[in-house]
C-alpha cells in the first residue's frame, strides 16, 4: 500500500500558487471578451502597445518589447490592418482611429471585470497590494506600474 506523505509547501509556493490562480482566472474571462471581439491575445498585445506609447513603432521595436518573434507581429500586424485597426507605413505601425476606439472599448470592459475581482479588498488593501506587487516586480527586473 502507498502511503501518501504530505509535503509542507513554504509559504512563497503557496503565494505563487494564488497569484497563478488568480490569473489564470483572469485571463480565461479577458479571452471571453477578447474573442467577443474577433482578437487573439496577440492582437490586443499589439493594439495595447501602440495605444499606450501613443506613438508608431517599428516592428521590430514591438517584436522586443512583447518578446515574440518579428514573422508573427509582421502576421498580426497584417490582420489588424485588414481590420482597419491599426495603419502601416514603412514597416512602422500606429493605430487607426478604430484601433483607438476598440483599444478604449477593451479596456473598459477589462477594468469593469477588474473591479468586480477587487471588490472584495478596502482601499488600503488594494494600495497595499500595489506596493507589494510592485516591490516584487521590482525584484525582478520586470517593471510596476508600466504596461
Amino acid at each position: 500500500m502507498n502511503k501518501i506523505i504530505a509535503l509542507s509547501l513554504s509559504v512563497e509556493t503557496k503565494m505563487w500558487i494564488q497569484l497563478k490562480k488568480v490569473y489564470q482566472f483572469e485571463r480565461c474571462k479577458i479571452r471571453k471578451i477578447l474573442n467577443a471581439h474577433h482578437l487573439t491575445k496577440s492582437h490586443f498585445d499589439v493594439l495595447l502597445k501602440l495605444y499606450m506609447s501613443r506613438l508608431p513603432l517599428k516592428q521590430q521595436e514591438l517584436a522586443d518589447s512583447l518578446f515574440l518573434a518579428k514573422s508573427n507581429i509582421s502576421m498580426v500586424s497584417s490582420e489588424l490592418e485588414k481590420r482597419m485597426l491599426v495603419e502601416k507605413k514603412d514597416k512602422t505601425l500606429f493605430l487607426s482611429k478604430e484601433g483607438n476606439t476598440e483599444v478604449e472599448s477593451l479596456l473598459v470592459k477589462f477594468q469593469d471585470e477588474f473591479k468586480k475581482q477587487f471588490d472584495v479588498l478596502s482601499p488600503l488593501e488594494l494600495e497595499f497590494l500595489d506596493k507589494l506587487l510592485n516591490k516584487l516586480s521590482s525584484s525582478l527586473n520586470i517593471g510596476g506600474n508600466h504596461v
